[in-house]
């Protein structure tokens, strides 16, 4: 399932949360049992127990409920419901003395960096006001205090020590807020002077590519001339280095094209056309375009296709692309008279399409490097000729769609499983 930047950052503000729950668990437990301190174990544990629940709701509505996760009022919400947990925590783990009240900060740093920097300016105040609603109510005795110390310390009766803890939590809290603020804002300049120089970049390397393209084409155009005899006949020694200069001249033709379809795509200028496709009739064109490659290689194509997909948005020419580089992959990797196999599986929201080869396999350290551009793995790879872009462009088409690739592979000479997801 491919998610919005908004639903990244709430899921991993869930993986933070999760880190603090099992912190004030352990830091409970140490309090009461080696410390000693009489704290009452009950409401801290209901605490603990329902921001697990509402940690674990979260991401389901961060999942389904488009409002919870693109509505500001949600994400204050979200917010201050942390904060009012941490402040139970800090009321019942002694107050003014309590070591909880360092979690206020964790929650601001993430407002300040992936929100609004004006939001975690509220919140840092927020956090103050409710801080120092616990200490002075239990101060003037309107809210019991639990002791961390032996013999009990008398602070949070002391008002003049309560207002610098409030102002030193404000300050600070406000200081913390502009330095993240501020690194965030450093980070995103950052981030766009190297985005920047990437399309400088990609735009310099288009220009050449495109400029390299017109001389390939005429090299191959007057290269069929000279061999469909419109400049006199050749024979058959004449012919031979023709047809190497055609297949040389194609071969880098090939890899200019394929060079400047990674860039758009890792430049993201590229524009995908999508439209309602049946990814079963996407997969039938595939293989019929490859079927005199299977069949010179004598290999057996296994097909395990869903005949009940629903249609999925894509580029129907790109998608194609995919499953012949997955196939072309498949066939120059198995030797003769084995099997491929090619299957679906309709996931909750996306579909997923597998193709399976009996051939080479693929080393476990070589795993996570297939994907890169010219990347070969083996020695045996390194005798079957390519370009080594095929895997690079196919990764790039499938996550331009939104969708994930990946391979599987028990290791040499156990074949190789490539899947890919499209989102519905």
């Amino acid at each position: 399932m491919t998610f919005t930047e908004n639903q990244q950052k709430i899921l991993w503000f869930t993986r933070i949360r999760w880190t603090a729950i099992i912190l004030i668990t352990i830091l409970v437990f140490f309090i009461r049992h080696v410390q000693g301190a009489e704290i009452p174990l009950l409401p801290l544990f209901v605490i603990i127990i329902a921001a697990i629940v509402a940690n674990i709701l979260i991401p389901i509505l961060t999942m389904y409920y488009k409002p919870f996760y693109e509505e500001p009022i949600y994400a204050y919400l979200r917010s201050s419901a942390d904060l009012l947990v941490v402040t139970l925590v800090v009321h019942l783990t002694g107050g003014i003395e309590s070591p909880f009240i360092l979690l206020y900060l964790p929650e601001l740093v993430m407002t300040a960096m992936f929100g609004s920097i004006l939001f975690a300016y509220l919140l840092a105040a927020q956090a103050t006001a409710l801080y120092a609603f616990v200490c002075v109510f239990e101060s003037y005795l309107l809210l019991p205090h639990y002791n961390l110390s032996d013999p009990p310390a008398a602070l949070y009766l002391n008002h003049s020590y309560i207002i610098s803890m409030c102002v030193a939590l404000l300050f600070t809290s406000l200081l913390v807020v502009y330095m993240s603020a501020y690194l965030a804002h450093k980070f995103i300049e950052k981030q766009k002077e190297i985005e920047s120089l990437s399309n400088a970049q990609v735009d310099f390397m288009n220009q050449v590519m495109h400029e390299t393209k017109s001389p390939l084409t005429s090299i191959i155009g007057y290269t069929d001339t000279l061999l469909g005899g419109s400049f006199g006949a050749i024979n058959e020694e004449e012919k031979e280095p023709l047809h190497i200069i055609k297949r040389q001249a194609q071969r880098i033709l090939n890899m200019t094209n394929d060079l400047l379809d990674i860039a758009r795509l890792e430049s993201g200028s590229a524009v995908l056309l999508k439209k309602m496709v049946s990814l079963g009739e996407v997969l039938e064109s595939a293989i019929q375009e490859m079927k005199p490659l299977l069949d010179s290689k004598k290999l057996e194509l296994v097909l395990e296709i869903d005949p009940h997909l629903p249609e999925v948005p894509m580029e129907e020419v790109k998608i194609i692309q995919v499953v012949i580089n997955l196939l072309s992959n498949a066939i120059k990797f198995s030797k003769p008279g084995r099997k491929i196999f090619i299957s679906t599986q309709l996931l909750e929201r996306e579909v997923q399409v597998s193709v399976r080869d009996e051939g080479l396999g693929i080393k476990a350290e070589d795993l996570p490097h297939i994907f890169q551009r010219f990347y070969r793995a083996s020695k045996e790879a390194v005798a079957v000729r390519g370009t080594g872009l095929g895997l690079a462009l196919t990764r790039g088409i499938v996550e331009a769609h939104g969708g994930r690739i990946w391979a599987v592979s028990g290791g040499e000479n156990k074949g190789a499983v490539f899947h890919f997801t499209l989102p519905l």
